[in-house]
């Protein structure tokens, strides 16, 4: 694993750093590649706060496969229609979804799998051909928007891939639902080292309190249900 300190600043610093960590894993799976080891697709997913071309551009020259998150005010071309991101949700995502659920009121079968919609498009913003998926994130009231340049990806791999991020990114979920409990988090380190000497005491209390969480939200729903 590698990890990088960001500095809070600007975007594009984070996307140099993020340039560099996937440089740094290209040199290592070319030395796998080397030795004879046979190295399957590997995914980079991020989100829209690393949304950038030079970063796809990067990943593509060390074959990981990109997954990102695009603007919701971005345009994207499908066929000759030109839409918002947020325009195509509400005028062909929403009006799809309903009729597919309407299905679902005579045949609860035909609904068994949540609703989803992968496009084709032209990503107006980079000025190149994108495979885009729609869909909620465990029945959410808001739309998730994920893309990937890899025009052959199915919408079950991509998805899938996403997930995988969403669960291994301790830094992310572990450390906002542990916030509220835990304040001293909020702490600002007086230099580079004090930083470093506090993850993995956080990162230990996250995936312990993680680690239960699954069965005390089984033991929550279970005295709910008596």
């Amino acid at each position: 694993m590698y990890f990088e300190l960001v500095k809070k600043s600007t975007q594009t610093s984070a996307i140099k750093v993020a340039q560099g960590l996937v440089e740094k894993v290209g040199i290592f799976l070319d030395t796998l590649r080397k030795k004879g080891f046979q190295i399957p697709t590997i995914a980079f997913s991020c989100d829209n706060g690393y949304n950038s071309l030079a970063l796809t551009e990067t990943c593509h020259k060390v074959h990981l496969s990109y997954i990102g998150v695009p603007k919701r005010s971005e345009k994207i071309q499908i066929n000759d229609e030109i839409y918002k991101i947020e325009q195509y949700i509400e005028e062909v995502f929403i009006i799809k979804e309903q009729a597919y659920l309407k299905k679902g009121e005579d045949n609860p079968k035909l609904v068994q799998q949540p609703f989803f919609r992968r496009v084709r498009a032209t990503y107006c913003n980079q000025n190149r051909n994108i495979v885009l998926l729609f869909f909620r994130f465990n029945a959410s009231k808001k739309v998730s928007i994920i893309y990937c340049p890899d025009k052959t990806i199915f919408a079950k791999t991509l998805r899938h891939h996403w997930f995988e991020r969403t669960q291994i990114d301790w830094a992310s979920p572990l450390s906002l639902r542990m916030n509220p409990s835990l304040p001293n988090r909020a702490t600002v380190a007086i230099s580079t080292t004090s930083n470093c000497a506090s993850v993995p005491l956080y990162l230990t209390v996250d995936l312990f309190t993680f680690s239960w969480e699954n069965p005390m939200t089984d033991f929550i729903n279970l005295l709910n249900k008596n």
